[in-house]
């Protein structure tokens, strides 16, 4: 039998508050109580007592989280303040600063017990925070803030406590069942892409098989990052917008919540009206170039592939640059020599690629390219020769209520020996996510005999759903 997992994305982590040092980070906190005085992030008179970390650790479930108190002077007073709406409501300002991105729910009174004690010796306290019931509380990404008062300052250290959701990591071990379709050899892969200029990659996630509660997506493709061009320095530019931007640059809070289910987190790169496209490198050293700094995100940010995806590129701009027949095969053979064990998938749509061309090792493109689908509602097999149990056509636009029809396609799917289905554009919010689970249940229902549910917190995205 698998294991239930129920994984707390950096559970108990801490975000120290204190005064006097950091003048950029302090903020006025009002009121007659002792969080009038001013609060900064940063000094380390708050750790774990297990791992010794001043900012975030990690624990899962009930049990004790001892805090290691070091006070200034044996004369220090140390006071345990109240922990309740109030007062956390009033630090949250600072505790953004440290955490921009994090969930501000304040674990129910009911769930926590904070006790002070005394420490090795008059310097040294040990505040023990006591965490009961925390499985049965609804998914969410709790803290719990543990105020204290030192002298005439106010020190804020919050216990994260992430309840992610009942999920069974997809690996070689744990895959999810094979259709009951003679000649398959490996499950269906489900692909969706996340519009992240609106909506979180990480609700996605969320669904799970109500059984086995292994993921129904084992690809999740951000849309999009794009393929830009530097006029100064004559070079293509990888770019990020301001939505996907903070999803690269904080791969802890997003991409590795994904990562822990065992669901491959793809870029998808598309040109931007810049006059650059798959068609018109002008050599494999340019397309090399372009290649390294997917390279370098990849390893900075724990990206598992890249989408070709050729639309918008207005190649008009730039009339010099011409087309070259090679084009956008120095660009796949340049991505696989650069990042050998990365995905590479392609929307096959306005294709930049041709099932009877080759480069100049003899390869053509189906021989890089991991896997492929069709534009929405497109039938039958890839124009460019990548073989069916790669392949997936009939996509679905979810937007567009395509969803309705799931069941019938996730048939033909089958029927078509097919190995892939995407999905694009599912507008995940807190209310609708049991009814997309209801529709995804048509088409798993088909695929592996289980349903779908949603387990896991809700995520706000950058258009506040």
């Amino acid at each position: 039998m698998k294991k239930y997992i129920f994984t707390l994305l950096g559970a108990a982590s801490m975000a120290l508050l204190t005064v006097g040092c950091q003048k950029n980070l302090t903020i006025e906190m009002p009121g007659p109580d002792p969080l009038e005085e001013k609060v900064l992030l940063g000094e380390p008179s708050i750790v774990d007592a297990e791992t010794g970390e001043q900012l975030f650790s990690t624990t899962y479930y009930d049990g004790t989280v001892d805090l290691n108190v070091t006070l200034p002077s044996k004369e220090s007073t140390i006071e345990l303040l109240p922990y309740d709406e109030e007062t956390y409501s009033k630090v949250l300002g600072a505790l953004k600063k440290k955490d921009p991105f994090g969930q501000y729910t304040i674990l129910p009174e009911g769930n926590a017990t904070l006790a002070l004690k005394d420490g090795a010796d008059a310097t040294h306290k040990v505040i023990e925070a006591t965490l009961t019931g925390i499985e049965e509380l609804p998914y969410s990404i709790y803290n719990l803030p543990v105020l204290v008062k030192i002298d005439d300052q106010v020190v804020a250290h919050f216990i994260k406590v992430p309840l992610m959701g009942a999920f069974v990591p997809l690996s070689e071990e744990n895959k999810k069942p094979l259709p009951t379709v003679e000649g398959y050899t490996e499950p269906i892969k489900m692909v969706a892409y996340v519009e992240t200029n609106d909506w979180d990659p990480r609700n996605i996630a969320n669904f799970v098989l109500k059984d086995s509660k292994l993921p129904v997506f084992d690809m999740i493709v951000c849309f999009a990052a794009n393929m830009n061009y530097d006029l100064t320095n004559q070079r293509r530019v990888l770019f990020f917008n301001s939505e996907l931007q903070p999803i690269v640059n904080n791969p802890d809070v997003f991409i590795k919540p994904i990562r822990d289910r065992g669901i491959k987190l793809i870029m998808d790169i598309l040109p931007n009206h810049h006059g650059v496209g798959y068609h018109n490198f002008q050599s494999y050293e340019e397309a090399l170039d372009f290649a390294s700094q997917l390279k370098y995100w990849s390893e900075k940010a724990g990206i598992d592939g890249w989408d070709v995806d050729e639309e918008y590129a207005e190649y008009h701009k730039l009339p010099d640059l011409r087309y070259k027949e090679q084009s956008g095969l120095w660009f796949l053979r340049a991505l696989r020599e650069t990042l050998p064990n990365t995905l590479i998938t392609h929307y096959e749509y306005n294709s930049p690629f041709r099932a009877d061309r080759t480069d100049e090792t003899g390869k053509t493109a189906a021989d890089y390219i991991d896997y492929g689908w069709t534009d929405y509602g497109v039938p039958g097999p890839s124009t460019i020769g990548i073989p069916n149990n790669r392949f997936g056509n009939k996509s679905i636009q979810a937007s567009y209520n395509q969803l309705s029809r799931g069941a019938s396609t996730a048939r033909s799917i089958l029927n078509e020996k097919m190995q892939c289905l995407m999905i694009f554009n599912m507008t995940v919010t807190k209310d609708n996510c049991d009814s997309f689970a209801a529709q995804l249940s048509e088409i798993t229902q088909v695929f592996y005999g289980e349903d779908c549910i949603y387990s896991g917190p809700h995520f706000i995205g950058p258009k506040g759903k």
